[in-house]
Order: structure tokens, then C-alpha cells, then sequence
């Protein structure tokens, strides 16, 4: 494949991947998992799709197809780590457990803290 080809393959594929890595390395509410699942999904359909849209300047190859799937690849993971926000990760629950001895004291702490909140 002439190195011509590789450019006109490989700067849309990248360019593509660094939008799209860089709109889901942001997004703190994915998970690590999600993030890497839609990486490998939206590269090889990214691959494919611009692949199909050069079709129509240029003839495609499995080669071309391949590489443009691999350029998408790395401007998504460039774009990915580039713009990384750490995921979200659930604040711990914290409760206070009253172990009162004797059920007459559990009750005047309650009576205290409702007559307090009135």
C-alpha cells in the first residue's frame, strides 16, 4: 500500500477516535469496563463506517480497512488517557448503631432528639 494511502486512510481515523476517546475519557460516570467495552466497539464500527464513506473516493482494501481500524484505535486511546477523568465511586454508607443497655434509655434518647428537631 503506497504511504499516499495510508495518510488518506489514517488522518480521518484518527481524528474520529480523538473526538469520540476524548468525549468518553471525560465522562466520569463510566466505569473502566464500559469504557474499554465501547472502545472496542466504536473502533471497529468507526473503522468500518469510514471505511465505507471513503469507498466512494477511493477502492478499499482489507488492508486499508485494517488500518483505518487501527488508527482509530490509537486516537481513541491517545484521547482516552489524554483527557481522563477518574470514574465516580460511590460514597461509603456511615450509620451509628445505638447499643443502649436497657429499653428505657433507648426511648428518652429518642424522646430527646425528636423534641429537639420540633
Amino acid at each position: 500500500m503506497p504511504p499516499l494511502e495510508l495518510v488518506e486512510y489514517g488522518i480521518p481515523a484518527v481524528l474520529a477516535g480523538l473526538v469520540i476517546g476524548y468525549a468518553i475519557g471525560g465522562s466520569w460516570r463510566l466505569s473502566l469496563r464500559e469504557r474499554v467495552f465501547f472502545g472496542v466497539a466504536i473502533c471497529f464500527l468507526g473503522g468500518l463506517m469510514l471505511s465505507f464513506l471513503m469507498y466512494a473516493l477511493m477502492p478499499v482494501t482489507t488492508q486499508t480497512v485494517l488500518f483505518g481500524m487501527i488508527s482509530f484505535a490509537g486516537g481513541y486511546a491517545f484521547a482516552t488517557m489524554y483527557h481522563w477523568s477518574p470514574p465516580e465511586h460511590p460514597a461509603p454508607k456511615r450509620h451509628v448503631v445505638f447499643e443502649p443497655e436497657d429499653d428505657e434509655e433507648f426511648d428518652r434518647e429518642i424522646d430527646k432528639a425528636l423534641r429537639h428537631e420540633q
